[in-house]
């Protein structure tokens, strides 16, 4: 089969390799690809649970909208050190790679280790509740706020899932 042209100017291989081995896929991503699974890790379920609170404690639109603005900027800079890190110092392992030349090898492995075994339960939760707080809002019609047992119930009942 021949090689496709695909949306954010990647070329990839779809079909057998010429020495009969078997499907080859494509191991590179485009621009527009590495945008997308970038943009969904980040804003996940956050999103949709963050705008309400900040909206509540801020008091206007106004500044709930400055509020998002400057994060935004906040985030553009840590992405830009980065980038700069990885421009001063190509190898592949994230900020791994960044704190073992700096700091050495204990503080390396726990910047690795630690995000493994705290963020999968974190986020798990996170969606959870998220998912508990519209789910069992339509059964509580005019209430302001969600009654912690129903929540905590929803939310213990998915995260099990």
């Amino acid at each position: 089969m021949g090689r496709s042209q695909e949306r954010d100017g990647g070329e990839g291989v779809a079909g057998q390799e010429p020495g009969g081995g078997g499907l080859r896929l494509r191991t590179e991503l485009g621009l527009w690809s590495c945008v997308s699974l970038i943009a969904g890790s980040l804003i996940c379920s956050g999103i949709f649970m963050s705008p309400q609170g900040l909206l509540v404690y801020t008091g206007s639109p106004g500044a709930d909208i400055v509020a998002w603005a400057v994060c935004g900027l906040l985030a553009t800079r840590d992405a830009l050190c980065f980038v700069d890190l990885g421009a001063l110092l190509p190898e592949p392992g994230r900020g791994y790679a960044y704190i073992l030349h700096t700091f050495g090898s204990l503080p390396a492995f726990l910047d690795m280790y630690t995000p493994g075994l705290v963020g999968p339960p974190v986020t798990i939760a996170a969606v959870s509740l998220t998912f508990a707080k519209y789910a069992a809002a339509p059964f509580y019609p005019g209430c302001s706020s969600l009654p912690q047992a129903a929540l905590k119930g929803v939310t213990v009942s998915v995260s099990c899932c």
